[in-house]
């Protein structure tokens, strides 16, 4: 075993996500990439936390989350080994397809968050999952050959945008499938969603709670499904013939417009707009919410850093979580299962 490994071990002190989680990320990237080979022997927990600096319970939670995932298995009396992620299916069980790559990105901690709760509650409801990742569309057409035949219950797939045909997908994996923020349109498909229409909708509704006279929309290309479905609440929430001249796909077309004073209140598709139309409205002397109102849609605490912090809807990633695992036991193989949002106010609507 290369114990380099673990000496090389980075933690982002800016970033919201817990340090154990970051620790187990790293390391399973390496088991996956076999620096750290199947069957070897992790060093104990105090020559981890020599190793890598880091204290007793975050090396212990870390190695906590490689045993929840599959990836180690403790045998009493002789330490903790480490399993491939692979191997071959059973029958009953639930596969679970990843995106290599968007585990792999670092700005990415939504799906790193919604990574490790959905882990956790397949685990709470007892489901047996086999993991397969991946990084190529090739790879998944191939395994998807291999596992028809293996009598598996479902297949889910969490960040399924490599995949390059989803009804062909679907029929040479001859099972339901579930797809997790991901809307895909097949048959025997289910979907695990935010409530995107109702939340565009809340959010022009709290908008105008607030005094917000004239509102627009600011979208988010990267998810073009919630982003046509949160505008359409949005516009359906101002009752008007037509909104197209209040939806905006450029944060500094729209920072002019409330710099012109044509706006009051914005509907964010998303946090890093959210973000980037803040930081644009303060390079031109504008604030919150004194000149406009904010409000975006959140799935983790990243616009809880910004000053003044930014009125969010937040996504329930753990509730997402649990939807995915009521859309493994529901007899349906097909529908739309939404999770929770949250209101958290913030300085931007005060």
């Amino acid at each position: 075993m290369n114990r380099k490994i673990f000496s090389q071990i980075v933690i982002d002190s800016a970033s919201r996500e817990p340090r154990y989680l970051q620790v187990a990320e790293q390391l399973r990237r390496a088991i996956v990439d076999a620096r750290l080979p199947e069957g070897s022997r992790l060093p104990s927990d105090n020559e981890l936390v020599r190793q890598t600096g880091l204290s007793l319970f975050t090396v212990r939670q870390a190695v906590g989350e490689l045993v929840k995932a599959g990836l180690a298995e403790r045998l009493h009396g002789k330490g903790t080994f480490l399993k491939a992620p692979g191997g071959e299916p059973t029958r009953g069980q639930v596969a679970l397809f990843i995106d290599e790559k968007q585990v792999a990105r670092q700005y990415s901690s939504f799906y790193t968050v919604l990574f490790h709760h959905l882990i956790r509650a397949l685990d709470d409801h007892a489901v047996p999952v086999r993991k397969i990742y991946l990084d190529a569309p090739e790879k998944i057409l191939a395994e998807a050959y291999r596992y028809r035949a293996a009598g598996l219950r479902k297949a889910v797939f969490l960040f399924p945008e490599i995949i390059p045909d989803y009804r062909l997908l679907a029929s040479l994996m001859g099972i339901p499938a579930i797809f997790v923020d991901h809307y895909v349109e097949a048959e025997h498909t289910a979907c695990v969603m935010s409530p995107n229409y109702a939340g565009g909708r809340q959010a022009a509704e709290y908008l105008r709670q607030c005094g917000c006279r004239s509102l627009a929309f600011l979208g988010d290309t990267e998810s073009r499904y919630n982003y046509l479905q949160r505008a359409a609440g949005f516009a359906d929430a101002l009752s008007l013939p037509s909104a197209n001249d209040r939806i905006f796909d450029d944060w500094t077309l729209l920072a002019e417009a409330i710099g012109q004073h044509r706006f009051d209140g914005v509907a964010c598709c998303s946090d890093w707009t959210a973000i980037k139309l803040a930081d644009e409205l303060a390079a031109r002397g504008l604030k919150t919410p004194d000149n406009v109102k904010i409000i975006a849609y959140d799935g983790t605490t990243l616009l809880d850093g910004r000053t003044p912090s930014i009125t969010a809807l937040r996504v329930d990633l753990k509730d997402m979580a649990e939807q995915v695992c009521t859309a493994i036991d529901d007899s349906r193989t097909d529908g739309r299962y939404e999770c929770r949002l949250t209101l958290v106010e913030g300085d931007s609507t005060r």
